[in-house]
């Protein structure tokens, strides 16, 4: 299944984690393999945006520790592509419209 993670860092733990260079981030984010990763802030701190591939909720706990070890917010949303949107309209129940007596 498809998330999206918003992973808040900390300043203090960003600071950390980047002190000899941003090769401890490519090692994590290459553990992830992630489809798409952007960086930038989110409410002033240093924020990741990764879409990535979890095969079920068992997995969560893998992707999420290394995360929360050095100190991160995790978020995870389930994130659909086009056709995933297509497929949940087809098969979603059609609205029943009622009509005044």
């Amino acid at each position: 299944m498809r998330f999206l993670l918003i992973v808040h860092v900390p300043t203090d733990a960003g600071n950390q984690m980047l002190q000899g260079g941003v090769k401890p981030l490519e090692d994590l984010i290459g553990q992830m393999k992630p489809e798409a990763a952007y960086f930038s802030e989110h409410y002033g701190e240093r924020t990741f945006f990764l879409v990535v591939d979890v095969p079920s909720a068992d997995a969560i706990p893998k992707v999420a520790e290394p995360l929360f070890r050095m100190g991160a917010r995790v978020e995870f949303h389930i994130a659909m592509v086009l056709d995933d949107l297509k497929k949940a309209f087809q098969n979603a129940p059609k609205p029943q419209i009622s009509t005044p007596i």
